[in-house]
């Protein structure tokens, strides 16, 4: 509520967007949909009704807004679990920042959203607690998000990549490094 009412200047804007995603997101229904930032209830209530699966929570903190992730499947959810990063600063402390893990299939899915902003230093201890997270689970796996890293910190996706994920926009776009 109160990040709607500090962007309120943006608003027509913002109702644009929204309503474009849930026009592209209805035809014809991805059979996955993994959304970051997807703070505003009621456009994310009206995509999870267009899914029959959603996995739409992840909190740890009482004092905290509601992370911004969501996972969306036409397939139904086997088992779901989180993890919260410890660390965050300044607004991103008062976030649920984290990773959400939901098995659709054979796959474990997972949705993250990093730190923002100039804290590389956060976004290298996120990615860490990531893997050890993600380390926990055996099988195919996709990993998707909104990873905040700026062109300099490419290097921070190492644990990632020691886990066997790569960078799909990497191998299909090799020299845009």
């Amino acid at each position: 509520i109160i990040a709607d009412w500090l962007d309120t200047p943006r608003l027509p804007a913002r109702r644009a967007r929204s309503l474009g995603i849930l026009e592209t997101l209805s035809r014809p229904l991805p059979d996955l949909a993994l959304l970051q930032e997807a703070f505003h209830e009621a456009t994310r209530s009206a995509l999870v009704r267009r899914f029959p699966h959603s996995f739409v929570t992840l909190s740890k903190r009482w004092f905290a807004a509601h992370s911004g992730l969501t996972i969306l499947s036409k397939e139904p959810i086997l088992s779901r679990s989180g993890l919260v990063f410890r660390r965050g600063r300044g607004a991103d402390a008062w976030v649920n920042k984290g990773v959400m893990q939901a098995q659709v299939g054979g796959t474990h899915v997972f949705n993250l959203h990093l730190q923002s902003g100039p804290h590389p230093e956060v976004r290298r201890a996120q990615i860490l607690e990531l893997a050890a997270f993600v380390a926990g689970f055996t099988g195919p796996a996709l990993l998707a998000g909104d990873f905040n890293l700026h062109p300099a910190e490419d290097g921070l996706l190492e644990p990632a990549f020691d886990l066997g994920f790569r960078d799909s926009w990497l191998e299909c776009h090799p020299g845009d490094r």
